[in-house]
C-alpha cells in the first residue's frame, strides 16, 4: 500500500463517520470494514518501522 500515514488516518476517520451515520447498504459497510482493516494494518506497519528507526537513532546516540 502506498499511502502516507496521515492520509490513511484521514480515510479511517471518513470511514468511521460514514459508519456512524445514516442507514447504509450492508455491502457498502462490509467494503468499508475491509478497507479500514487494510488501513489499520498499514498504519501499524508504518508505526513499527518508525519505532525501529527511532530506536536505532536513540541507541546510536547513547553509544556516542
Amino acid at each position: 500500500m502506498d499511502i502516507k500515514y496521515e492520509d490513511a488516518l484521514k480515510e479511517l476517520e471518513a470511514i468511521l463517520s460514514r459508519m456512524e451515520g445514516a442507514q447504509r447498504d450492508f455491502s457498502e459497510s462490509i467494503k468499508d470494514v475491509k478497507r479500514a482493516q487494510e488501513l489499520i494494518k498499514h498504519c501499524k506497519s508504518i508505526l513499527k518501522e518508525n519505532e525501529v528507526e527511532l530506536d536505532k537513532i536513540l541507541n546510536n546516540e547513547e553509544l556516542q
